[in-house]
């Protein structure tokens, strides 16, 4: 393995929240060079910390992933994939993956694609329509282009030299999704007389010993 690409990969696991297998990670570097090379013609460089990010349990999921600038005073930016893309399918990780390559490639070109709220504009547009990506219309003037893979363009990549089903099933081995504790049914009885309440996990027919008539449910 190339050096540069070993510690390219050594630091994102570093800069990870998340125990990452290192294998994934590897997967994940290929697919970016597999697609700089078929898509991008090389033109972006390997200066970049890939990580992935565990927001299974934050409540906002709107980003799949996102760029940074330049990191720790150094010439490499951030891409960081968030588990959520990691949905079974190969295509959505590659679609997230290439949406952020085209980022990449406006910053090392100097192209401002993206506005201070973090609205995606027309310079991004161009970029992605010019690279591939099928660009969707703001929903709202808060919300920028948006894009999608294409079936042709997705076909284009040689995924058997990508470790797939690895990467459609790491969510499952390493971002488990918790299991929602069910909420135990309760029955509330109350006395006719009003001598007694109680609470039980049971529904069950109870007679009140004082007065001789049954509880009620409320």
């Amino acid at each position: 393995m190339n050096e540069n690409v070993k510690n390219e990969i050594e630091m994102a696991i570093i800069n990870n929240s998340e125990n990452i297998n290192l294998d994934v990670l590897k997967e994940i570097n290929k697919l970016y060079k597999m697609i700089n090379k078929k898509i991008f013609k090389d033109e972006l460089d390997n200066k970049v910390f890939i990580t992935i990010y565990n927001d299974l349990d934050t409540k906002k999921r709107q980003i799949e992933a996102s760029l940074s600038g330049k990191i720790w005073n150094s010439n490499f930016n951030q891409l960081t994939l968030k588990s959520v893309i990691f949905d079974g399918n190969i295509k959505n990780i590659i679609s997230a993956m290439w949406h952020e390559m085209i980022h990449k490639l406006a910053n090392q070109r100097n192209i401002k694609d993206v506005e201070k709220n973090g609205r995606h504009n027309k310079k991004f547009k161009e970029l992605a329509l010019s690279f591939g990506l099928k660009v969707t219309d703001p929903i709202s003037k808060n919300v920028g282009y948006g894009t999608d893979l294409e079936l042709k363009e997705y076909e284009k990549l040689d995924l058997s030299k990508i470790n797939v089903n690895l990467l459609e099933n790491f969510k499952e081995t390493y971002f488990p999704v918790k299991k929602e504790t069910l909420k135990k049914e309760t029955y509330k009885y109350f006395c006719p007389n009003d001598l007694y309440k109680f609470t039980l996990s049971k529904k069950l027919s109870i007679k009140c010993n004082d007065c001789g008539k049954d509880f009620q449910l409320i």
